[in-house]
C-alpha cells in the first residue's frame, strides 16, 4: 500500500495503538501524531519514511512502545521515545 501517511491521523486523539508495519508507506510521519495524547503504541516499522520522526516532542507521554525496526528512515528520531520503566523503543535500519 504505497503512499504517504495524511497529517488528519493526529486527529484521532482517542487512539491507543496504531500500525502501519509492512506497508510500503513513505514521506514522513506526520508532525500531527504529537497530538494522539492516548497513543500508546506506535508501530511504524518496515516501510520508507524519510526525513526526521518529529511528532512535538513530549507529547506522548503514554506511549509505551515504538517499534521502527527495518523502516529504512532516512533521518533522526526526535524525543518521542519511550523513557522510563516499563517502556520500550526498537529502531533498527
Amino acid at each position: 500500500m504505497p503512499g504517504s501517511l495524511p497529517s488528519e491521523l493526529g486527529t484521532l486523539t482517542d487512539m491507543h495503538f496504531f500500525a502501519t508495519t509492512n506497508n510500503d508507506f513513505s514521506g514522513t510521519l506526520p508532525t500531527e501524531f504529537g497530538n494522539l495524547k492516548s497513543l500508546e503504541q506506535l508501530w511504524p516499522g518496515n516501510n520508507y519514511y524519510s526525513g526526521a520522526i518529529q511528532t512535538k516532542s513530549g507529547r506522548l507521554s503514554l506511549l509505551e512502545k515504538f517499534h521502527a525496526w527495518d523502516s529504512r528512515n532516512a533521518g533522526d528520531v526526535d524525543g518521542i521515545l519511550c523513557k522510563g520503566n516499563g517502556k520500550e523503543a526498537v529502531w533498527t535500519t
